[in-house]
């Protein structure tokens, strides 16, 4: 069978946040940007999924725009009671407590070979 969409989680190792006996999920990554658009641009920051890019439309949850997806969450869930929460005209639903990969390659002072890039660490608690 053909794969449907390409899923950046079969090329860096991604930690599966679904529940024992679901199907494989994984996380939105947040970038390094601030979302400047809306009426308070400062309050959301860019992400990626790296397995489907949930939405609600009509009252069914679907993949409304498949892996690789870029799109923005609320920097704090501060004015989110309910969490997921939903937004926009694809419902895109809004995690909050997303996850954050540092990527980089250090050479060390001892030798020219590089070490094993860091990978990933899991969301920050909220405060």
């Amino acid at each position: 069978m053909p794969r449907a969409f390409f899923c950046p989680a079969s090329i860096f190792h991604s930690t599966n946040i679904a529940p024992a006996g679901a199907a494989p999920e994984f996380g939105y990554y947040w970038s390094s940007t601030t979302h400047l658009d809306g009426p308070r641009p400062e309050r959301s920051a860019c992400y990626i999924a790296f397995g489907r890019a949930l939405g609600r439309i009509r009252g069914t949850l679907l993949n409304v725009h498949g892996a690789g997806a870029q799109r923005s969450d609320p920097k704090t869930a501060a004015h989110l009671p309910n969490l997921p929460g939903y937004r926009g005209p694809q419902g895109d639903q809004q995690r909050v407590y997303n996850l954050v990969r540092p990527v980089r390659t250090i050479r060390s002072t001892s030798s020219k070979q590089p070490r094993q890039p860091i990978n990933e660490k899991p969301p920050l608690a909220p405060q």
